[in-house]
Order: C-alpha cells, then structure tokens, then sequence
C-alpha cells in the first residue's frame, strides 16, 4: 500500500495504531515509521444511552455554555488560535478529518465545516462536530485549559440535541484536555499517529 501511494506521489506515509497493539507498533517501527502525536479516543453513551447521573431524579443537568453553528468568518480566528495553541503543537499541526486517517488541518477545512453547519463555537471555544450514523463525532477542538471542561459539557450537551446513541471525539492528548472529557464521563482508549516520508521502497 506505501509503494502504491508513493508511485501515486505520496510524499509522506502516516497511519493510526491503538496503543495496546505492540506487535503492530513494533512492525511500522521496524518499517522505518516514527511516532510523531498521541492521541485519545473518547467515547460516551447520549441521550437514551446516557450514563443516569446521581441525583438531579436521575436527569442530567444540561451546561450553561451552548455551543451554535459558527460562520465562516471565524474560521480564520479559531485557526490562528489553534496555530498558537499547545493542542497544535501536540498535535503536530494534524488533525483527523474523518475516519482513521490524520492530515495537517487547514483553515479551509474550519470554512467547509462552517458550510456543512459542522463548525461550532461558543464562549469555551471552537469545534468540529456532526452526526455519522448513531454517532456525533468531534474531530477537533481548540480552547484553554480555563475552558476545557465547559467546552467538553457543551460538546455532550449538542450531540444530544441529535438523535444519536454516542458520543466520540478524538482528542489530541494534552493532559488538562483529556481530563475534561473524562471528567464529562468519557471512556478514554490511546491512539499513536505514526509517520514517514514515502520517497523510498519498503526494505
């Protein structure tokens, strides 16, 4: 598949492994790739499948913070903020536009994004969030660690405002950033994003 892309002009081979799979993180290591980001996957039940919180007649209490559609116009703010931000250096400027696969983010994406209704803001920050089946999927975030939680419940509170069964986000793996999402009830699993130029065969 690397020589395929590369007689294709690929110039940079990159793929995602869970971090339990040792035997495939050794295998791409031996193929010459290098772990350039970690990540986490998050993951919780919303609406019907909603963990019951204690308290409240069972009801969980929805957060102050609403996030809304943002308009193009903000897409260039929220990118040169991301730009500066530790997320992005942790990142290494990438991000996961769908699926199992990371590319570098650009401002055009946050402009699609606000064209699909998939670009979100709020005073906690920005996201990219929208429905894939059962699921609401967040594919990238910027705020503050000031803001990192509010940012997290907002994101719970506008995946169930759509008739979804989950919620899952992929988070780049900064620690007070991760820890929000936990704290909002979310299962955390690690992903490794690896890479190498592809100018050269397999050996």
């Amino acid at each position: 598949a690397i020589e395929w892309a590369r007689d294709r002009g690929a110039t940079v081979a990159r793929l995602v492994i869970e971090d339990w799979n040792s035997a495939s993180i050794g295998h791409v290591e031996r193929l010459g790739f290098r772990k350039v980001s970690d990540w986490m996957m998050a993951e919780r039940g919303v609406g019907d499948s909603s963990p019951v919180p204690e308290g409240n007649g069972g009801q969980r209490v929805r957060g102050a913070e609403r996030l809304r559609p943002a308009p193009g116009a903000e897409a260039d703010p929220a990118f040169m903020s991301w730009q500066r931000s530790p997320l992005a250096r942790a990142a290494r400027g990438l991000f996961p536009p769908r699926g199992w696969r990371w590319r570098a983010l650009e401002v055009d994406d946050l402009r699609e994004s606000a064209r699909a209704s998939e670009f979100l803001t709020g005073r906690p920050g920005w996201a990219i969030g929208g429905v894939s089946n059962d699921t609401f999927e967040v594919r990238w975030v910027e705020t503050s660690p000031d803001d990192a939680y509010d940012l997290a419940r907002s994101l719970v509170d506008a995946a169930s405002d759509h008739p979804v069964e989950r919620l899952e986000a992929k988070l780049v793996d900064v620690d007070w950033l991760t820890q929000a999402f936990r704290r909002v009830g979310c299962k955390l699993s690690g992903l490794h994003v690896f890479e190498r130029a592809n100018t050269r065969p397999i050996e």
